[in-house]
């Protein structure tokens, strides 16, 4: 059987309550908020391009750490599929 215990943490006192908790989590969503404010003065003509994949490569950094945090975390509940741990307020930063 397998051991559901999170490999480094002894207790669930020791657990993160979500992955808004992660600096690495806390930093990468800054520098996606940064990104969106510095790409809002390029040229015009470069939205669909160099600005789109920028932006898209900046939001994926947090996505992909709040997934990963949400498939270590739920797994030993659900063992199927998990949908994308995404966080809640991506309107925000696309605006």
């Amino acid at each position: 059987m397998k051991d559901p215990r999170i490999p480094g943490v002894r207790d669930s006192s020791d657990m993160l309550k979500n992955y808004k908790e992660l600096n690495v989590w806390q930093k990468s969503y800054t520098l996606c908020l940064h990104i969106y404010k510095v790409t809002k003065g390029f040229p015009k003509d470069e939205i669909y391009g160099l600005t789109s994949q920028i932006r898209r490569s900046a939001v994926s950094i947090p996505s992909n750490i709040a997934e990963g945090y949400g498939r270590k975390t739920l797994e030993s509940l659900n063992p199927g599929p998990l949908e994308p741990f995404l966080p809640d307020n991506w309107e925000k930063i696309l605006q």
